[in-house]
């Protein structure tokens, strides 16, 4: 999985990811990631930024894109169970939370696609279940979705 991202996109610091944290919105919405929705809101694709794969799924039911607190919160987390993350300068601009339908929930990391400045790419997942916040993120996220993980 590490080999397949390309984490020489963005060597932002993790004390500028707290900065911009700071200064964003409570909530992301789908507006802030262009492009990738459908024009009806209901479905999204997003591009990986190193194969020709993409992630394709309905918006709402079993995916949401993390706050900025959040986002900080679990990319730290993400950094400090895999330290080479944090040596490559790991600091995606948005996190989704989603659960891929038949299998369980993914955090998807996504940067500004580079080929395509006005869309997002994602350089990797990761496993939710795997960190200890995932739990109240999914209370908090998605209400029904806490009670059959």
């Amino acid at each position: 999985m590490l080999a397949r991202m390309k984490m020489s996109v963005c060597h932002v610091r993790l004390a500028a990811l707290a900065a911009a944290a700071a200064l964003s919105p409570a909530a992301v919405t789908a507006q802030e990631l262009p492009r990738i929705f459908d024009k009806g809101g209901t479905h999204a694709r997003i591009e990986s930024c190193v194969s020709h794969d993409a992630i394709e799924f309905s918006i709402g039911q079993n995916s949401a894109l993390l706050d900025a607190g959040d986002r900080l919160q679990v990319t730290v987390a993400m950094q400090q169970r895999y330290p080479a993350l944090q040596a490559d300068g790991f600091a995606p601009s948005h996190l989704l939370l989603w659960r891929r339908p038949g299998a369980d929930w993914l955090f998807v990391a996504l940067l500004a696609n580079p080929d395509k400045p006005s869309e997002v790419c994602f350089t990797a997942t990761f496993s939710a279940g795997v960190f200890e916040l995932t739990p109240v993120l999914l209370k908090k996220y998605f209400v029904s979705a806490a009670t059959r993980s």
